[in-house]
């Protein structure tokens, strides 16, 4: 069973429904659980929990701690091409917005791969729009390989692949994919997609399995918040994040909050996300 069939089981009103029904007894029992359910997971989403943001922080630490220590590890986003062919409405990479668009050549992301290494980075994330005629996987393949002596870690964000082309970029030295389902609600994903190859969404929404079954180390998700209810996107990406676990266990699952922010084309979030809901997820 593959992550498409699992999320036909959660319809967004239900799981919305559902979250909001919970009360401050399920989130102080979510509290002292020692293995969370989904509904333990849901308590702990839900606007009951809002009460107990400086409980479920210490928790979060205490966590923290036990399971890595106090580190912190940073990496370098290095956007290597702007170029895009999709129009999602939220995007300044946007197809119809009129910006200069560039991909770098290869000295160009060398130069830069060198700056940031000058800088004390040794992890970094290449990042592209959705361009395979101006931005190919031989041209990504080629700029990992001459950055690849200069980094501990390679990371891509870029256009969903096959396991082929996964495993072409994990021959090349990546060990890292990151990509964000934007929405899990498949309804306002194809309404926020109009056009373009990301429009697809199943395709985008099995990369992350594609990208565990072609060898890839670590896997990144996450829902771009403001798009969605974030307590709903919020329960998809842990749903999500448990289904990998479970069947990819060989990858480390990671977990990103990205929220929208201003953009070329003039977008408002559909949905206002705070500080005080981000330090809920």
């Amino acid at each position: 069973m593959s992550f498409l069939d699992l999320i036909k089981e959660f319809h967004p009103e239900d799981v919305r429904s559902a979250i909001e029904a919970k009360g401050p007894k399920d989130v102080e029992y979510a509290l002292q659980a020692r293995r969370l359910t989904l509904d333990d997971f849901m308590a702990l989403l839900s606007p009951a929990a809002e009460e107990y943001l400086e409980e479920m922080a210490q928790a979060s630490h205490a966590i923290t701690v036990k399971r890595f220590g106090k580190t912190i590890l940073l990496y370098a986003p290095l956007y290597i091409s702007n170029e895009c062919s999709n129009s999602c409405v939220y995007c300044g990479f946007n197809v119809t917005n009129k910006i200069p668009r560039k991909t770098l050549s290869l000295d160009e992301i060398e130069e830069e791969a060198r700056v940031l290494r000058g800088h004390g980075f040794r992890h970094v994330l290449l990042l592209t729009g959705e361009a395979p005629d101006r931005c190919g996987l031989d041209y990504i393949e080629e700029a990992v390989r001459r950055i690849r002596p200069l980094f501990s870690s390679i990371s891509v964000e870029i256009y969903p692949l096959d396991e082929d082309g996964y495993r072409r970029l994990i021959n090349a030295g990546v060990d890292g994919l990151t990509v964000y389902q934007e929405t899990y609600d498949r309804e306002l994903y194809l309404r926020l997609h109009p056009r373009g190859k990301k429009r697809n969404y199943a395709w985008r929404l099995l990369t992350p399995e594609r990208g565990a079954r072609a060898g890839m180390r670590r896997i990144g998700i996450g829902a771009l918040l403001g798009l969605n209810d974030f307590r709903i996107d919020g329960f998809y990406t842990g749903l999500h994040a448990l289904y990998l676990q479970k069947y990819y266990w060989k990858s480390l699952i990671t977990v990103s909050f990205p929220r929208i922010r201003p953009a070329e084309g003039g977008f408002r979030p559909l949905n206002h996300v705070s500080d005080k809901n981000l330090v809920q997820l």
